[in-house]
């Protein structure tokens, strides 16, 4: 993928010159259009004339080259490149992640939840239902998870009740009520506005990103099922996800507890 994309950035750029040429002509003639306009209305101001109408039309937009990647950008930025460059999403790497995510509600509160869905860690492997149990339970403490959700078909049927004895694990079985190509294109839009983010570098990465952009034609679709499990219960679930504030009473105030809005759950 590394080297397929920058040769598709290539075809893509091969007009933008022409583009670009075209649109400073256009615009050098707009603000020659309005310099006039300027001039006439305070030559009518000191003749005590109405003003002139201004010009028709200004100068559009500056084309942005067309880019399929960006390397460490703003999410101010990245709606710019959404909007004008790249209209069917951009691919976003950074070398770090904490305070571009936490941006992210600058301007809006709902805005991380807008932009980001974020896979970080696949485990893949030919396991007995046992084996499958082991693995969840260890990756749900590796990364502090406190729901699983699992396609409730096949070996999954007998794999929920067993976790289910997990006190400290909510399970979630989830039948797909549609085939994969569907369910694919319901999410399309997260895909091509850069709402789903992958890390840099990872074992797995190369594997997934292969699987992913050969579907529907690759010789596997495990892991695309996995990501669609997830992506069609988070669209019914999105409303819901609110951040959670973790405070500590301020005993100096006759009310030690902050006054929170409702739609917040405060522990």
């Amino acid at each position: 993928m590394r080297d397929v994309l920058p040769e598709i950035e290539r075809h893509m750029l091969a007009d933008f010159p022409d583009r670009l040429r075209e649109w400073r002509a256009v615009a050098e003639v707009a603000k020659a259009a309005r310099e006039r306009w300027v001039k006439e209305v305070r030559a009518a101001e000191k003749l005590g004339a109405p003003p002139p109408p201004p010009p028709i039309s200004g100068a559009p937009l500056e084309p942005q080259a067309p880019r399929l990647r960006q390397h460490d950008v703003t999410i101010e930025r990245v709606a710019t490149l959404l909007a004008v460059a790249a209209p069917k999403g951009i691919l976003i790497v950074r070398d770090e992640l904490v305070g571009w995510i936490e941006g992210m509600p600058n301007y809006n509160r709902a805005g991380r939840a807008f932009w980001v869905e974020a896979l970080l860690h696949v485990s893949r492997g030919h396991w007995t239902v046992m084996q499958m149990q082991e693995q969840i339970i260890a990756l749900a403490a590796q990364w502090k998870v406190d729901l699983v959700i699992i396609e409730d078909t096949s070996s999954g049927q007998s794999l929920i009740p067993i976790l289910r004895e997990q006190p400290y694990l909510e399970i979630v079985g989830r039948r797909p009520d549609a085939d994969k190509e569907t369910r694919l294109c319901r999410h399309q839009g997260r895909f091509e506005a850069g709402r789903i983010l992958l890390p840099i570098e990872a074992p797995w990465l190369a594997d997934f990103e292969a699987e992913l952009l050969a579907f529907p034609y690759g010789r596997y679709d495990d892991q695309v099922d996995a990501l669609l499990l997830f992506l069609d219960w988070y669209a019914q679930h999105e409303q819901y996800i609110h951040p959670l504030i973790v405070c500590v009473p301020d005993l100096s105030r006759p009310d030690p507890w902050p006054d929170f809005s409702p739609r917040y759950n405060v522990f």
